[in-house]
């Protein structure tokens, strides 16, 4: 494995053992405080463990080489994962409202009598927060080694006009003909931003204790377990979009094809761009297939598209001009 996807993957694994720990014991906490907003960050907590475990797995199974079967590797794998965790939030997001709904409508047990203990709830907070910094400050410092790495790697990656031999082609390579790590980089964000929500919730959870103990009615608890729920919902929405366009082999942002469209055009000797097609094969990788008519060098176009976007393979159909 390559030395910065392993550094990757220890981070997550750290992670990983932080947050599955805390999960446990802020759940506990949440009955032992019946308090609805510690019961939601703590499945909130579990549900960012289970995508940690899926993209612990996915960064592994994008590691892998390509074979006859699996032309372009398992770098799809990410998505699939990043999907599996969409229903994991929307599944946990349920049990949330459910709990949250039923203490507002007066079914919620001992807490309507005697509302959430405060200092429970406070002291949990606490350790959520110190725990979801540690996470994120350790996820932080993956993202911008990954980010420094791959500055470096593109300006090999710019320098050369490898040419991509069709579906076969499995690892990019630099000047020096040596293998490129996968980016996942974008594994690492998604991940930071599981543990900024969490840090939401721990702050939500001292701002709950802190207003009942001054007064408040314990039904805030509830509303701030329902307020965990929206932010819950927003997210597993957007993550499914995302994973979703590119299962789906939409246009990626990083890719457009308007821009390659222009760029190829302006190329000395393109009569006409006929068609362009670009997509995301996961992990950071992306594809791009041109027909064209003209006078002028597959590899040519190829060098173009390589120096303006970080693609991991071209095809590119070249057609007399009519």
């Amino acid at each position: 494995m390559h030395p910065h996807a392993a550094r990757q993957r220890r981070l997550l694994l750290a992670v990983l053992a932080l947050t599955g720990t805390f999960c446990v014991t802020e759940l506990v906490m949440g009955f032992v405080a019946r308090s609805e907003v510690l019961k939601a960050d703590a499945l909130h907590l579990f549900a960012d463990s289970m995508a940690l475990v899926l993209s612990l797995f996915a960064m592994w199974l994008a590691e892998r080489d390509a074979t006859t079967e699996f032309p372009f590797g398992w770098s799809r794998a990410e998505p699939l994962a990043a999907m599996t965790n969409a229903l994991f939030l929307l599944a946990g997001t349920a049990a949330i409202v459910k709990s949250s709904v039923a203490t507002l409508l007066g079914r919620g047990g001992d807490h309507e009598h005697h509302g959430p203990a405060v200092g429970v709830m406070a002291a949990v907070g606490a350790a959520a927060l110190v725990i979801n910094a540690t996470s994120a400050v350790l996820l932080h410092k993956g993202i911008g080694h990954a980010h420094h790495h791959h500055h470096d790697d593109h300006g090999h990656h710019e320098a050369h006009a490898h040419h991509a031999h069709g579906a076969g082609c499995s690892h990019e390579h630099n000047e020096n003909n040596t293998p490129r790590a996968h980016d996942h980089s974008l594994n690492l964000r998604g991940a930071w931003l599981h543990v900024m929500g969490d840090l939401l919730g721990g702050l939500v959870a001292l701002a709950t204790a802190g207003a009942v103990h001054l007064g408040a009615p314990p039904l805030v608890d509830p509303l701030a377990g329902l307020a965990i729920a929206a932010f819950l919902i927003v997210g597993a929405v957007r993550l499914a979009r995302d994973a979703g366009r590119v299962l789906l082999m939409g246009a990626p942002a990083a890719v457009p094809v308007a821009r390659v469209r222009e760029l190829v055009t302006a190329v000395d000797g393109v009569e006409a761009v006929d068609a362009v097609h670009s997509w995301s094969l996961g992990a950071g990788r992306y594809a791009v297939a041109l027909k064209l008519r003209g006078v002028v060098a597959p590899t040519e176009i190829e060098g173009a598209l390589r120096r303006r976007f970080d693609v991991a393979h071209v095809w590119v159909h070249v057609e007399a001009p009519s």
